[in-house]
């Protein structure tokens, strides 16, 4: 194992690359925008419009071939990328039913070879 693989941090709960359009509501407006992560408790996603740490949103989103989640969600981080100037966001899911997290963990479970081939990688 190198010395950069010594220092990864295990993440407390898995997440599944998730490229796919989600909905967004922020400050009384809804958005379209794109999710970058998805796990039971939270994903990592891109907005149009600047969000602060602690800030309520509601997400709305669907998990390919299960179910509409719909969720109000805090503002964990924000994240900016010096590469491409793009900032993204990890937000944390508040109220999310069990059958609806429950979909989502199976959902991250059944990642493909090639997602996990990149995250060992990183």
């Amino acid at each position: 194992m190198s010395q950069e693989k010594n220092f990864i941090r295990k993440r407390r709960v898995p997440r599944r690359v998730f490229f796919r359009k989600v909905g967004l509501l922020a400050r009384g407006s809804y958005y379209i925008t794109e999710a970058m992560e998805v796990g039971e408790g939270g994903m990592q996603l891109m907005s149009p419009v600047p969000l602060e740490e602690g800030q309520q949103v509601v997400i709305s989103f669907s998990i390919p071939g299960m179910d509409y989640v719909v969720t109000r969600s805090v503002v964990r981080y924000v994240k900016n990328s010096l590469s491409d100037g793009d900032v993204s966001y990890g937000v944390q899911f508040e109220t999310i039913d069990f059958d609806s997290r429950r979909k989502i963990r199976s959902y991250v479970a059944q990642k493909s070879i090639e997602e996990l081939n990149a995250y060992e990688e990183e």
